[in-house]
């Protein structure tokens, strides 16, 4: 999906506000997603008991 609306929508904000503006608003998503991707981190495998 990123692929099919991220060109389209940083040429539309680039023609409006600036292709530097437009940086600006993918770095700020750049940022958001850094700051969630630890509460979005998988648990960890339970550990596995030793067969006897």
């Amino acid at each position: 999906m990123a692929f099919l609306v991220g060109p389209p929508a940083l040429g539309f904000l680039g023609e409006h506000y600036g292709l530097r503006n437009a940086m600006i608003a993918v770095l700020a998503l750049l940022v958001l997603a850094a700051a969630a991707a630890p509460a979005l981190n998988r648990r960890p495998a339970p550990e596995k008991q030793p067969v006897a």
